[in-house]
């Protein structure tokens, strides 16, 4: 009886532990919440990612830290469809932010940059998003079907490559710790932090405000 009790509490401590290192992740004090970011917003980070929905240069260019497993930038994903089709004078422009804990979270981002060498950024960008809970059951080659990539040979044979084949993935992990970047989905629109993952409504309303 005293055993349980004990292996009770225990279980009871480690999920308040797990439950505060996703807090910590996922949130930052309000104190260090920035105003604006601390980089070239046109140069260093509208221009140096990819782009996945829109046309550049846009009124307003939405950045997001991305990494492909995550399933919040799974969720805001599908928000950014809808976007395409309510806002389309608005680009969406993502930059890697893989979090080591994801196994398939750095594979997931040479997909897509093998994709977008070949013009199709923005569609891997979706099909990774809506299959991501399919990430190591099915080759990486299926997706860049769905995502319509024209030579699959040469994407095939582009994945094999080592990731500091692409420098944009070290890139915007770099331009995330600059900017204070602690979890994924991390949004910013037109030089402004708008914080991680929140509802399409809310996502509606901080567009109409920035396109007034």
């Amino acid at each position: 009886m005293k055993r349980s009790y004990l292996e009770g509490i225990a279980t009871v401590v480690m999920m308040l532990c797990a439950v505060a290192a996703v807090g910590w992740l996922f949130s930052r004090p309000t104190s260090a919440e920035p105003q604006t970011i601390k980089s070239d917003w046109e140069q260093e980070v509208v221009q140096q990612g990819m782009l996945v929905a829109g046309k550049l240069p846009a009124p307003l260019v939405i950045v997001e830290f991305v990494d492909f497993e995550c399933p919040f930038c799974g969720t805001f994903a599908e928000q950014v469809d809808t976007l395409k089709t309510e806002f389309p004078e608005v680009a969406v422009v993502m930059h890697h932010f893989p979090v080591p804990q994801h196994k398939y979270a750095a594979p997931a981002a040479i997909v897509s940059e093998c994709a977008d060498r070949q013009g199709r950024g923005g569609e891997i960008y979706t099909a990774l998003f809506d299959a991501q809970e399919e990430f190591g059951m099915k080759p990486w080659h299926d997706y860049a079907v769905v995502a319509g990539v024209p030579d699959l040979d040469t994407f095939d044979q582009c994945i094999l490559l080592p990731q500091d084949s692409f420098p944009r993935i070290r890139y915007g992990q770099g331009l995330g710790e600059k900017n204070m970047v602690r979890g994924t989905p991390e949004v910013w629109a037109n030089k402004k932090w708008w914080g991680g993952y929140t509802s399409m409504e809310t996502l509606r309303q901080r567009i109409r405000e920035e396109l007034k």
